[in-house]
């Protein structure tokens, strides 16, 4: 008796690369624009959030901040080592709002992560 086949898990589709060797990023935006535009679109905010929360933040901080994201009103912030994310943590309230401000959107909760560089 054969075991029973797992069901096959849906494959993405690749978009087709631009014909003629390599090609500038505007070239695959024509290629797949949703998804390109979607990816950079989220980097661009990403990018924004990282330099506010670089203003706001004290500057032991700063230099151990790594990634800083805001969705949905929750502040996502990286720091390198547990140490520096715990300092964080316990100053966030008082640099939550002027954040939100420098930002220009709502910030209802603060997240702090730690990722090692490398």
């Amino acid at each position: 008796m054969t075991p029973p086949r797992s069901p096959r898990r849906p494959t993405a589709r690749r978009a087709a690369a631009p014909q003629g060797g390599t090609r500038s990023l505007g070239d695959w935006l024509n290629v797949a624009p949703g998804a390109l535009k979607a990816l950079h679109a989220g980097a661009s905010a990403a990018g924004q959030t990282l330099e506010a929360a670089r203003g706001v933040l004290p500057a032991e901080l700063t230099s151990h901040l790594w990634a800083a994201s805001c969705v949905g009103g929750e502040l996502v912030l990286v720091f390198e080592s547990a140490a520096w994310a715990t300092r964080a943590r316990y100053q966030s309230e008082e640099w939550r709002l002027p954040l939100a401000a420098a930002l220009g959107l709502t910030v209802d909760r603060v997240k702090v992560k730690v990722r090692p560089r490398g």
